[in-house]
């Protein structure tokens, strides 16, 4: 399996999508190539032979060439449809033809490289599975073989430098503005800030609005207890914030 060339791969496709943050649209990734993503449960109704055949095939994707269509299976619980869209992306980038072994271990390679690249999981600072599943959007399981992957992967870095390979992702991923390197970008659902690496969905402004300075708010009264608590959940957010935005 070459490894260098499923990289290249990984990086062709960051260039070509223009995939600048994680996690990003499979479906967008697919219309750039000229595929159409769709579900089982969609095709069952339009056209139940090609459904009967997907299901023999597969119970996780199936590529339609001809037609240029990705079918998965959506009932399948987690994120893990996501690894299965991007196997199947990595058959078509690769240029793989018919079943062999050594391709499906490619596919397999360049599904977790895509979705979960070691250096973004780096600068994410995400060391636990579970916190790496739900910023990427891919299963636990994924998950896990992304973070042993990141640790050998760090471990040859330390020893041999960036290689050219890591040096090309790195200039993909640097946002000039923010003088970093940026593995996450998204609006605060409140007034639409941009956030940069992070999972939060706030940004610190709203999670904390200043307090509304008016005489004629009648404030509760709270026991003593009640002020325990509070302060054990405002220290829980002062950590949160250290961990989020290094303040």
């Amino acid at each position: 399996m070459n490894y260098e060339k499923v990289y290249a791969a990984v990086l062709d496709v960051y260039e070509y999508c223009q995939i600048r943050s994680f996690p990003f649209s499979c479906k967008e990734v697919f219309a750039h190539y000229g595929y159409r993503l769709m579900s089982y449960h969609e095709v069952s109704e339009q056209n139940p032979e090609l459904y009967q055949m997907c299901t023999r095939y597969s119970e996780d994707a199936f590529m339609d060439r001809t037609n240029h269509l990705v079918l998965y299976n959506s009932s399948i619980p987690g994120q893990r449809p996501r690894f299965s869209q991007m196997h199947e992306l990595g058959h078509i980038i690769l240029g793989h033809e018919g079943e062999k072994e050594e391709q499906e271990k490619e596919a397999n390679l360049f599904a977790g490289m895509v979705l979960t690249p070691s250096m973004a999981i780096h600068y994410s600072r995400l060391r636990n599975a579970d916190d790496l599943a739900y910023a990427f959007q891919i299963s636990y399981d994924a998950a896990s073989c992304a973070l042993s992957k990141y640790y050998r992967w760090y471990n040859h870095v330390l020893a041999y430098k960036m290689s050219p390979l890591d040096k090309r992702m790195y200039r993909h991923f640097y946002n000039q503005d923010k003088k970093c390197f940026v593995w996450n970008r998204h609006e605060c659902s409140s007034c639409h800030k941009a956030l940069y690496n992070c999972t939060c969905q706030l940004c610190p402004s709203c999670q904390n609005p200043p307090p509304v300075d008016n005489p004629f708010i009648l404030y509760p009264r709270f026991s003593s207890q009640d002020m325990i608590e509070v302060e054990q959940k405002i220290e829980l957010r002062r950590q949160e914030y250290n961990w989020l935005y290094n303040i």
